[in-house]
């Protein structure tokens, strides 16, 4: 993918491409640990403001889209339970 403002960064480096979530090479999320809600989850990805499932609650991010429960097992699985885009304080 072509960066048109690499030349204007003062270091000449080129952005990283925009992200666009939700996307499963960039989704992790965790079981929130509510008793009462088992299938809460809380985002560990960096800044999911810009995903239309992150729901923003106090100091954290729910995610609340449909196969979060997959994203959640598959996150488990991977064993860092966080997202290769950094993590929320959370995790």
């Amino acid at each position: 993918m072509e960066t048109l403002i690499a030349d204007s960064l003062p270091s000449g480096r080129a952005l990283p491409p925009p992200r666009v979530l939700p996307d499963e090479g960039i989704c992790r999320a965790k079981n929130s640990g509510f008793a009462a809600y088992p299938d809460y989850a809380d985002c560990l990805v960096d800044a999911p403001c810009e995903c239309g499932h992150a729901l923003h609650f106090g100091t954290r991010y729910f995610c609340r889209h449909p196969n979060r429960m997959d994203i959640v097992k598959r996150s488990a699985a991977e064993g860092s339970g966080s997202s290769p885009f950094g993590t929320s304080p959370l995790a």
